[in-house]
């Protein structure tokens, strides 16, 4: 940038000087010196949400496939080793087909244990392939894309619940991303829904984002769920730092505080987890391994270890 510019002793010469008039200073070094140290901090900041957004698409968050509008398919399928030699399983497909001339704004949906009422921390497992594919909850139905209404993402859907006896499901999201400044981001998700047999629910979760550096991701996760049948607030505290180690691997470390807020609040669950993921082919075949540890207030917080290997299958279309 400098090479350009009249050197500073080149400069004083081509000036007559006199005590009168002493010379003034060129600005090129002034601005130098506060470019480097402006460096670190531009380093630091640019592109947060493009950051976030690559990290979600490399782990498959559930909002990444809210936010895009065309077709998919996601398959997983979790193999969680106990202690004790235990070994259960548990699996989850989820597809969206957009109907044509529908200019993208309608499609049909699948999801088996729709996220309103998925258990994230003790998910239940079968011994079985068989029986993981056949004792889980499915919902087929038809969603609607209503655009953006100030900067609100909202998505109406109907359909069936098919878990031991088939009922009607109808929900309303709305999520959001914000842009803080710099360095921080914030992306916030509702769903509220209601089961023709048990009632209406509501659930919330909102995400703070920090980039650290160019691969190093801070999150935290802060999310509630309330249901008429339960009358009571189910929460959660995650916090999670994520290592991007190259565009194929990537570790998550995180730490989880769940609770209740009956007869008042307090924990029932804490978590430690890391999470390795790899990416085996192309973009659409990864493979995770999940070493867990669960202190569980029904087993006196005494440590509960697992782990998991999950394989992974995403089509988008």
């Amino acid at each position: 940038m400098l090479d350009n510019k009249p050197s500073l002793k080149h400069a004083e010469s081509s000036q007559v000087t006199s005590p009168e008039s002493p010379a003034k200073p060129t600005l090129n070094a002034a601005q130098h010196f506060y470019s480097l140290i402006d460096q670190p901090h531009k380093y630091l900041s640019s592109g947060i949400h493009s950051f976030t957004r690559t990290i979600d698409e490399f782990f498959s968050d559930e909002k990444v496939e809210y936010e895009t509008n065309g077709s998919y398919l996601h398959l997983t399928l979790d193999s969680v080793f106990s202690e004790g030699g235990n070994r259960g399983f548990v699996g989850n497909a989820k597809a969206r087909i957009v109907l044509p001339n529908t200019q993208q704004k309608m499609r049909l949906v699948f999801e088996s244990d729709p996220h309103e009422g998925r258990d994230e921390i003790n998910p239940e497992l079968e011994e079985t392939l068989l029986d993981a594919a056949q004792d889980k909850s499915y919902f087929a139905g038809l969603e609607a894309v209503l655009g953006e209404f100030k900067n609100w993402k909202i998505r109406p859907s109907i359909g069936l619940r098919l878990n031991s006896k088939l009922e009607l499901l109808t929900r309303i999201r709305a999520n959001r991303f914000y842009n803080i400044n710099e360095n921080w981001s914030a992306y916030l998700r509702n769903s509220l829904y209601r089961y023709s047999s048990s009632g209406y629910g509501f659930k919330t979760s909102l995400e703070l984002d920090r980039k650290i550096y160019d691969k190093l991701l801070f999150r935290s996760t802060t999310s509630g769920r309330w249901e008429d049948e339960n009358e009571f607030w189910e929460s959660s505290q995650l916090l999670s730092l994520t290592h991007s180690m190259d565009a194929k691997r990537a570790l998550i470390y995180q730490f989880g505080v769940f609770g209740i807020s009956e007869p008042r609040v307090f924990a029932t669950d804490y978590l430690l987890q890391l999470r390795y993921r790899k990416q085996l082919y192309s973009n659409y075949l990864f493979m995770e391994l999940s070493p867990k540890i669960v202190y569980d207030r029904e087993d006196n917080f005494e440590p509960i270890f697992s782990f998991t290997v999950r394989g992974e299958i995403i089509f988008k279309g």
